[in-house]
């Protein structure tokens, strides 16, 4: 075991697209995922590890993501940087900035364009860095800014939160051929549905992702 490790903090793919109401997009959340295990196994000497659903604890979602950092440092890794499941664009690139962040200050951040972030990365303690922050609103980068005011921002990068995000994403020519293929292929089943008259937005059909590798780790397995 490293002392470096990259925590992937989401729902499994088929809740993830139920729960951000996106019709048909458990297979995009499952590219999500399987693009974070290839790109972490571009850098040296970082693990993964999968806090999905299952192997989290506490009543929040704060609540929740706190409890990953401390069990991971209760488990040796010292440097965590926590991101979701939900970044299309992100790369190893970015991980490794991240860390190089971490070796400067103790607490980094990746913002997003809604006002929220799409990494954490910490060092120590995150509890002052958590402490009131709206956790799933436009006001997450601000208070997390506010509680550690040294904190260092990374580059920006867009995450999926709704479907209006997939349009924006299916024209991002940064995407490589695979997610592009992936999100077109998500609101082309988008665009079937809602022609569909006997369709109910708050009634899901969710696309179950076929069995692939799972990340080489788990918090209950170390």
């Amino acid at each position: 075991m490293h002392s470096r490790c990259v925590l992937v903090f989401a729902l499994s793919p088929d809740r993830e697209a139920a729960s951000k109401r996106i019709r048909g997009g458990a297979p995009l959340f499952e590219q999500c995922i399987l693009r974070i295990q290839a790109e972490v196994a571009k850098l040296a000497d970082v693990d993964l590890v999968l806090v999905d659903e299952t192997r989290q604890r506490g009543g929040s979602f704060g609540e929740r993501l706190e409890s990953a950092f401390a069990d991971a440092r209760a488990r040796g890794w010292r440097e965590i940087v926590a991101v979701p499941g939900d970044v299309p664009g992100l790369e190893s690139r970015h991980l490794e900035a991240a860390f190089a962040a971490l070796r400067r200050s103790e607490l980094v951040l990746g913002p997003s364009p809604d006002g929220g972030v799409w990494l954490i990365g910490a060092r120590g303690d995150v509890a002052t860095a958590f402490a009131g922050v709206p956790w799933r609103t436009a006001g997450v980068l601000e208070q997390l800014l506010r509680n550690v005011a040294s904190s260092e921002l990374l580059a920006p990068l867009a995450d999926v939160d709704r479907p209006d995000d997939l349009h924006q994403l299916a024209r991002d020519a940064s995407l490589d051929r695979a997610m592009l293929s992936c999100i077109r292929a998500v609101l082309a089943t988008a665009r079937e549905a809602t022609s569909d008259p006997e369709f109910v937005p708050d009634a899901l059909l969710v696309v179950r992702a076929h069995p692939s590798h799972a990340p080489p780790r788990s918090l209950a397995a170390v």
